[in-house]
């Protein structure tokens, strides 16, 4: 009797062990999620990352589309400033020669004479104090009183004129060769500029930098190398 109770024993234990091994064979591994992906915490931020990543050189290749085809172009004679650290460095007279080369760039000598030839004694451009301030202003943070401190500013017939040439002329050629002479930081972007000289081909670099918080961005500063 003793012999077929244990016999009834063991095979019952056998059988409790059984089922335990295989109810832990079928629990979901730590890690897994119900859907079976297997994606890893890691693998994870890595795809973050690479998002990130994306986006960002996303971010530098259209600023490097608008730097070459309109905000370089614009830029223009001050190329020949070299490096300043605030548009106050530039000085009145030379924003007054970046707006004449941007007047003489986008209307004929017939429109000039007719809208600016205001001060004919000197035979210079005579630019009304709303429309120059307004341009300069709106590409450069530089206060009204600022610029009208100058001794081009005349408050009697409310214009800006100068003395010398018609043109002149850009000691630089430049460009942003590739989106990763971009950099980005904040609000601020940081464009490294290859300038061949115009008089013997030799090559220097400049660092121009430029508020992208709000369009149009505004030129905050540009360095040597």
């Amino acid at each position: 009797m003793k012999r077929k109770i244990l016999s009834v024993l063991a095979v019952f234990i056998a059988v409790i062990i059984t089922a335990t091994a295989l109810t832990a064979c079928n629990k979901t591994p730590a890690g897994a999620d119900s859907g079976g992906s297997g994606e890893s915490l890691s693998e994870s931020r890595e795809n973050g990352g690479e998002s990130e990543s994306s986006a960002e050189n996303e971010q530098r290749t259209a600023l490097f589309k608008e730097l070459n085809e309109e905000y370089l172009p614009l830029y223009g004679i001050l190329i020949n400033d070299g490096e300043w650290n605030s548009p106050e460095e530039i000085g009145v007279a030379g924003f007054y020669i970046w707006y004449a080369e941007y007047i003489i760039a986008n209307t004929t000598v017939e429109e000039r004479f007719e809208k600016y030839s205001g001060n004919s004694e000197s035979g210079c451009w005579a630019f009304p104090a709303e429309e120059f301030e307004g341009f300069v202003q709106r590409y450069f943070n530089v206060s009204t009183d600022f610029l009208r401190s100058g001794d081009i500013y005349s408050a009697k017939n409310g214009w800006y004129d100068i003395g010398g040439a018609d043109r002149w002329l850009s000691d630089y050629s430049f460009s942003v060769v590739s989106p990763d002479d971009i950099s980005i930081s904040g609000s601020t972007a940081t464009a490294k500029l290859t300038c061949v000289s115009n008089l013997d081909s030799s090559m220097i670099y400049m660092y121009l930098s430029l508020d992208i918080s709000e369009s149009p961005y505004k030129f905050v500063g540009c360095k040597l190398e």
